[in-house]
């Protein structure tokens, strides 16, 4: 082969070197550029950055003085029972020993008419030791014969009166009396402190034949008075 032949033929593989060389960096373009564009494998993922996370601390019981391996209780509080209605009726002063019946609430009075020997308890008035008024009624006189409360008009301040509600006994002292009218409802109102309130029919009218007035004799429990007491004397000091 000659030397102009030669040349022509290493330009040939010169060109076509160059053209191999920019065809390979295009192909390497286009391939760079299709995988910036794909989604990454799960495998070629960074590892996820560990957060920090904070619970809610439990309370941090108050110390006490327990015994090693002994795990501390709470102590529960005992439920109050509920006060129990009254069932006797005692007033020493009279000679007074008299059953409880308890007469429910017809619309806005309490009806009376089929009571005889006994005494009502008011319903919805106040329980015995309750801090409340508790009001207890009976007839003065009957068809025939007295009431259980015929002489409740002799009951002066400081006279005992014993309620007894089932096996429990509380004690109240007479502190006052007082005449009201028949409509006036006043005195079966609740109170703040601890009363009882008995009442009955007085000062009758022969001429219309009912009773004008009630009386109305109010006991203030002994157990609260003893508890005023002491308050008093603690102040003092």
């Amino acid at each position: 082969m000659d030397q102009e032949s030669r040349a022509g033929t290493g330009n040939t593989v010169r060109e076509m070197g160059t053209v191999m060389v920019f065809l390979g960096l295009f192909l390497l373009v286009l391939i760079c550029s299709k995988a910036e564009s794909l989604p990454a494998n799960a495998s070629d993922q960074p590892p996820p950055t560990p957060v920090a996370t904070v619970q809610k601390p439990s309370p941090t019981p108050s110390p006490s003085a327990t015994l090693p391996g002994v795990q501390p209780q709470s102590t529960p509080r005992p439920t109050p029972l509920p006060a129990s209605p009254p069932t006797r009726l005692l007033l020493p002063t009279l000679d007074l020993d008299a059953p409880v019946v308890e007469l429910p609430l017809a619309g806005k009075t309490w009806d009376m008419s089929g009571l005889t020997n006994q005494i009502a308890h008011l319903g919805g008035t106040a329980n015995p030791g309750q801090q409340s008024n508790m009001v207890l009624a009976a007839h003065v006189t009957l068809r025939i014969g007295a009431g259980p409360f015929v002489h409740l008009e002799r009951l002066k301040a400081g006279d005992i009166a014993i309620v007894y509600a089932g096996d429990e006994v509380h004690t109240y002292r007479v502190v006052s009396k007082t005449h009201v009218a028949p409509d006036d409802v006043s005195v079966v109102q609740p109170t703040s402190d601890p009363i009882l309130t008995l009442l009955t029919c007085t000062t009758w009218d022969g001429e219309n034949r009912t009773y004008t007035e009630r009386v109305a004799v109010v006991a203030r429990l002994v157990e609260d008075e003893a508890a005023s007491s002491r308050s008093r004397i603690s102040q003092k000091e």
